[in-house]
């Protein structure tokens, strides 16, 4: 189940490859879809930035 902020798998198999590989484990991102439902989550909520 999809929560209702978050990118549903269609969605995710469209994006997933524009997006840069994540290199070795403890980089920059662990998981992109993480970051994107984040960013998503911010934007449709009008949560502020911290």
């Amino acid at each position: 189940m999809v929560r209702r902020h978050e990118l549903t798998d269609e969605q995710w198999q469209k994006i997933e490859a524009l997006l840069p590989a994540n290199g070795k484990p403890g980089g920059q991102w662990a998981d992109h879809r993480t970051v994107i439902n984040g960013v998503l989550f911010r934007a449709r909520t009008g949560v502020p930035w911290p």
